[in-house]
């Protein structure tokens, strides 16, 4: 396995770390944190010194990812969301069969559309999901076109929590090292037909 090298941005202690236990502990409790995972420890440290402490002044950083089982036409999410006391983990798996044509795309929207709703339920005023898959976004904000019967009902959905909550979305990399969508990632691939959720505390 290539080496990899964890840049935290923002956490309890900023700067590089050589294993993924070293840099969670960074950023565990931690509210909004930033990190990421880099192929060289200058490209970790080049990330470190450009933080800007106001580039995510109040925004509750969350990572949704989905996925899709063909042996038994499943799908399933996972999602995280970095709180103040601890990171709120979210999965489940799902045989519908309708909308498991879309395949991983189902899981991808119900993981977004999750915390979402937690955020709206928890009277949080600004949410930052993290995603590897593009139309998490484009068809919140209007870029794709919702054709189909679940995109529709996503953009309806993202258009009443907007009113509450303020959404902004980042785009990822899947399957890149990043700490948070790697882990969301995992969580969508042992996820369950029972809704699982916990509260990793620091």
């Amino acid at each position: 396995m290539a080496e990899k090298y964890y840049a935290v941005k923002k956490g309890k202690k900023p700067g590089v770390y050589k294993t993924w236990p070293e840099m969670n502990k960074q950023i565990e409790g931690y509210k909004n944190p930033v990190f990421k995972a880099f192929p060289t420890e200058q490209e970790a440290w080049a990330f470190v010194g450009n933080l800007n402490e106001n580039d995510n002044s109040n925004w509750t950083i969350a990572y949704t990812d989905g996925s899709y089982r063909s042996d038994d036409h499943s799908y399933s999410y996972g999602a995280a969301i970095f709180l103040e006391n601890g990171i709120l983990e979210m999965s489940q798996r799902k045989f519908d069969s309708e909308r498991a044509d879309l395949r991983n795309v189902a899981g991808e929207i119900d993981g977004a559309a999750k915390v979402m709703e937690y955020a709206y339920n928890h009277n949080i005023k600004k949410l930052e999901i993290h995603h590897d898959y593009q139309g998490i976004s484009a068809w919140a904000t209007g870029e794709w076109k919702a054709n189909k019967e679940l995109t529709k009902k996503y953009k309806d959905f993202t258009n009443k929590i907007s009113k509450k909550v303020e959404l902004r979305f980042v785009w990822v990399k899947g399957h890149s090292g990043e700490a948070g969508n790697e882990l969301v990632d995992k969580l969508a691939g042992e996820a369950s037909k029972d809704y699982q959720e916990r509260l990793v505390k620091n």
